[in-house]
């Protein structure tokens, strides 16, 4: 196995384990059992992806309606937080679905590529 198999492995375990501490102490302060509360995080988790992806899935349909849109706009239909409508356009843009227009501030707008 090479050192990059090994490095991948080692980081899955660390999550794992991370997961595992939290679902631990939530089941001691809850009275639950550790799966219950190991399943529960892990759907929460899974829960936020889709979250994620339904937003920028809305943000990909709001530029097929719209020339070009800003942070503002984002903002604003999806009710989310400034930072979460950056995050979300970075992303996009990094994927190269869409392109930024303009270099910082205000003035940056986004359309799809």
């Amino acid at each position: 196995m090479n050192w990059a198999w090994m490095i991948v492995i080692a980081v899955l375990a660390v999550g794992l384990g991370i997961i595992l501490g939290m679902a631990m102490k939530k089941s001691r302060k809850n009275n639950t059992g550790v799966g219950e509360e190991f399943a529960g995080l892990c759907a929460a988790m899974l829960e936020s992806q889709a979250k994620k992806q339904r937003n920028k899935n809305r943000i990909l349909e709001l530029l097929k309606t719209r020339p070009e849109i800003d942070n503002t706009v984002v903002r604003t239909e999806l009710k989310i937080s400034r930072s979460s409508a950056g995050r979300y356009l970075e992303e996009l843009q990094s994927s190269g679905l869409i392109e930024q227009i303009g270099i910082t501030g205000q003035s940056v707008t986004y359309r799809l590529k």
